[in-house]
């Protein structure tokens, strides 16, 4: 049949082949548009905003740790501004995930961002608990210098009593003793002395170890030692 076919008739229905085939390569192209239209538009309103609000969650996270630290490691309220401030961000970019789970219906990000914002009211409450830990601190120490301050005065005055009292002691023991009780009475004088020297030997001990007990704490609290701070603390027994 094909062979009795006219030309005419044979071109006609071989262009309408190439018109069907040109449709069928159009309809492919247009469906495969529209589903990187619909891939593309997934990462734009999904994808993307949802690593970008990671991203300043973590961001937010690293800063807020690192003036924490400072703070903790100098005791000044610039670092601990700046922590609680970086602490509001965190919070921020939780509610800005959480909503973006909520628009998308993202289970993972919803899940992820309920954990992370438990971890931060934990942090916050660390974070309350090591301020009034290092107020109390502060408290302390100005209280330890304060009494060392008044240690030293005391035994300041009282090695200045005995030095005082022994030089008087050694002046009276220099005079000349006669009668039948100089020799009864230079040995009291010898004894008075003895035991003046003890006492003046004793109040500078008593100084050293005061001493010693001052340049061991601040060492302790410069270096973060506690086995030094231990250490110094047993020489209060001495």
């Amino acid at each position: 049949m094909g062979s009795r076919m006219k030309l005419g008739t044979k071109i006609i229905m071989g262009f309408l082949s190439l018109v069907a085939i040109a449709i069928a390569l159009g309809a492919m192209a247009v469906f495969s548009m529209l589903r990187v239209k619909g891939t593309a538009l997934v990462l734009a309103t999904e994808n993307v905003p949802e690593v970008a609000v990671a991203n300043a969650v973590e961001r937010s996270s690293l800063h807020t740790m690192y003036e924490a630290r400072g703070y903790n490691y100098t005791e000044e309220k610039e670092f601990l501004e700046a922590a609680r401030k970086n602490l509001v961000e965190v919070k921020k970019n939780l509610d800005t995930a959480k909503e973006h789970a909520r628009t998308y219906g993202m289970a993972a990000l919803a899940d992820n961002a309920a954990k992370a914002e438990a971890s931060v009211k934990e942090y916050e409450r660390l974070l309350s608990a090591t301020v009034d830990a290092t107020e109390a601190m502060q408290k302390e120490k100005q209280a330890s210098i304060e009494a060392a301050i008044l240690y030293m005065k005391v035994a300041a005055d009282f090695l200045k009593d005995q030095t005082a009292k022994l030089d008087a002691e050694v002046d009276e023991a220099m005079e000349p003793k006669t009668g039948p009780k100089a020799q009864s009475a230079e040995t009291m004088t010898a004894d008075k002395l003895k035991e003046r020297v003890r006492k003046t030997t004793l109040c500078n001990d008593v100084i050293d170890l005061g001493n010693a007990i001052r340049v061991g704490t601040w060492h302790a609290i410069a270096t973060r030692d506690p086995d030094l701070f231990r250490e110094t603390e047993k020489r209060f027994v001495e």
